[in-house]
């Protein structure tokens, strides 16, 4: 069995790697591209993804002749998107409505789209060996009903979104975006922040921002839970972050009742989106 989730719009942010390949440099002539465009003229891609729904080659194959065999458990991909069109985010793209309805519009039509009972269930012994693709959405950003919902109704397409409970009660966005938000608006030029020592950034580009942000936010990954908090609020009160800047952006109740009498499922993304790594035990609720 093999599950892959993929995230859609932030990958993770303390990765070093991922902080250099976010700004990508795209050259004169790429060579992925060509062979890409000439597997779907060809016919190739189509012809691939037919063949990968009934067969595959398991592990230890050679590459030279791979050997392939039919499908014996089944395998989904789980999306993970977060804002469609807008997000809490401003330094990162999110999908634009547009792209949105056009992927939708591709899986329905390629693949076999199920639910997360439904992955669930197959992975618990049911003969369906069919791959399937999840749609999934973290945070519970208000883009999930203004945008996306209205396209999942058109598909008739199942999707999760996980809440995070603080955000839906204050109506504003978790921490790590309040710092993007913060970052974004921020002076340009030379930028102090003391994190248990003084930091010094230099926000000239919006490429310096990202990076910028991302250090933040990698660095407040480290600490308690509640020293972060201090250092978020201490960030927010330098740069002067005005409260509608991080209002309006996250689901209603009323909004997500809407969407689960209309199908939509729902799940816990936490009550306040913390560094779970840097809970204590004694708040772990273990029942």
């Amino acid at each position: 069995m093999r599950i892959d989730r993929i995230s859609t719009s932030s990958p993770p942010p303390d990765s070093q790697t991922w902080v250099d390949a976010s700004i990508p440099r795209k050259p004169l002539l790429d060579w992925r591209e060509l062979v890409i465009n000439g597997l779907h003229y060809s016919g190739t891609l189509h012809l691939a993804r037919r063949l990968s729904k009934s067969h595959e080659i398991p592990p230890g194959g050679g590459w030279l002749w791979p050997r392939f065999r039919r499908v014996q458990n089944p395998k989904f991909v789980i999306l993970c998107y977060h804002g469609i069109g807008e997000s809490g985010n401003p330094l990162i793209a999110a999908p634009t409505r547009e792209g949105f309805e056009a992927q939708m519009r591709f899986l329905r039509r390629n693949y076999r789209i199920v639910s997360l009972e439904d992955v669930c269930r197959d992975l618990s012994g049911s003969s369906n060996v069919e791959p399937g693709v999840a749609i999934t959405f973290d945070d519970g950003y208000r883009s999930a009903y203004t945008i996306a919902f209205p396209i999942l109704q058109k598909y008739r397409l199942p999707a999760t979104i996980y809440l995070t409970a603080e955000s839906v009660e204050t109506g504003q966005v978790a921490w790590y975006d309040r710092v993007f938000l913060a970052i974004s608006v921020a002076p340009a030029g030379e930028f102090q922040l003391d994190l248990e020592s003084p930091w010094v950034f230099h926000l000239n580009s919006s490429e310096d921002r990202l990076r910028t942000a991302l250090q933040i936010v990698d660095r407040l990954r480290a600490l308690p839970n509640s020293t972060r908090r201090e250092y978020c609020a201490l960030l927010e009160r330098k740069i002067g972050l005005a409260h509608h800047a991080v209002s309006d952006l996250i689901l209603t109740w009323d909004q997500i009742h809407t969407m689960q009498h209309a199908g939509i499922a729902f799940g816990s993304h936490t009550l306040t989106h913390p560094v779970v790594s840097q809970l204590a035990r004694r708040n772990w609720n273990v029942n």
